[in-house]
């Protein structure tokens, strides 16, 4: 992970769907964008209030786009609404809705992540996106048609409710109209009486494997997929009952970044009660490497988000404690877990994407 921040201004601002906006961001100090590979994404450091500049929280959105933004990264967000009151409104995705306009600023880091395609390979491939988790997929698909390889079979299928909640709707269109080679595939499972099937959408179910057995001819292509973790865990198991080596198929979860600061009451009881029996107490978070120690202050949500603030920089993922990239040595104290995580830290490590500290700790950072 690069380590610094870049501030990047807000050029513009297009709606895309009722809930998601695009935003155009060029380097503020007047230097070109980073070149970066379909499907990364920049890692935004925001303030978690309007009124409390200093207070940051850290969230991934990735470039929607291949290089057609005129020099500007463009992200395309959807506004995260909680559907219930233990789930609150998507804190990110809510400041870039409601705070953000022409001509503001934003820092970010500069291009990463390893879910990427290589848009000048010859193989065949399929592009899988459920909700917001279209914005790679539609980068991949672009970078795949600027390489001009008219002989590349390319399957497409979107995943959605229905057409007010479908963005890009044009520009996969385009894609489709002048590079034959991409194969296009909608499906709604919600449609309405509004939505126009064989114009809006293709189907009227989600998207699964067996809707891919209907049609394709083979299963022999790489799998792209990106969508909410529901989607991901049954196309994935799917397509390993179905033959697909593990190598063939690549993936990367989109969903609420607020989920990741809930605690599930039956997992985390006695993390919840280590820290309220710390509260009390000072929390001295010590950075063994960079040779600093902070005080812990709760209003954070995990310790990355903290280090980050502090100018400790520890390479991140997922920022959910999938895919093990935040583990850290924990030399000294102990942590406490907002949720279960996927990944089970190694033996005197911790991941800091998802926990805090409940005594004072010593981080190999």
């Amino acid at each position: 992970m690069k380590d610094s921040y870049q501030n990047l201004r807000v050029e513009r601002i297009v709606d895309e769907s009722w809930n998601t906006k695009s935003f155009y961001l060029r380097p503020a100090d007047g230097s070109a964008i980073e070149a970066y590979a379909p499907g990364q994404h920049l890692l935004f450091s925001l303030p978690v209030d309007p009124a409390e500049p200093d207070l940051k929280m850290m969230r991934f959105y990735t470039l929607s786009d291949c290089y057609r933004s005129g020099g500007a990264y463009r992200i395309t967000v959807k506004h995260e609404v909680g559907r219930e009151a233990a789930a609150p409104d998507g804190a990110g995705s809510t400041y870039l809705h409601q705070h953000m306009t022409v001509g503001d600023r934003l820092q970010a880091k500069k291009p990463m992540g390893d879910f990427t395609l290589e848009a000048a390979d010859e193989d065949a491939v399929v592009l899988i996106g459920g909700g917001i988790g279209i914005t790679p997929i539609l980068a991949m698909a672009q970078s795949i048609a600027a390489e001009g390889n008219s002989y590349r079979e390319v399957r497409v299928f979107l995943g959605m409710r229905n057409r007010e909640d479908h963005p890009f709707k044009d520009e996969f269109a385009a894609l489709v109209r002048d590079f034959p080679s991409i194969q296009l595939n909608v499906c709604y499972d919600e449609s309405t009486a509004a939505d126009v099937q064989g114009s809006d959408y293709d189907y009227a179910e989600r998207v699964s494997v067996d809707l891919f057995k209907r049609v394709l001819s083979h299963n022999r292509y790489r799998y792209y997929i990106c969508g909410p973790r529901p989607m991901m865990d049954a196309l994935t198991g799917d397509l390993a009952a179905w033959g697909v080596a593990e190598a063939q198929i690549f993936t990367e979860s989109f969903g609420p970044a607020t989920a990741s600061h809930l605690i599930e009451q039956s997992e985390a009881d006695g993390a919840a009660a280590a820290a309220e029996d710390a509260a009390s107490d000072v929390i001295e978070v010590n950075f063994a490497r960079n040779g600093v120690t902070h005080t812990w202050d709760p209003r954070y949500k995990c310790l990355l988000e903290f280090a980050e603030a502090k100018g400790v920089s520890i390479s991140a993922g997922c920022l959910y404690g999938d895919c093990g990239t935040c583990m850290t040595p924990l030399k000294q104290g102990a942590v406490g877990y907002n949720h279960p995580t996927e990944i089970t830290p190694d033996e005197g490590c911790c991941l800091p994407c998802s926990c805090k500290p409940t005594s004072s700790i010593t981080l190999e950072a």
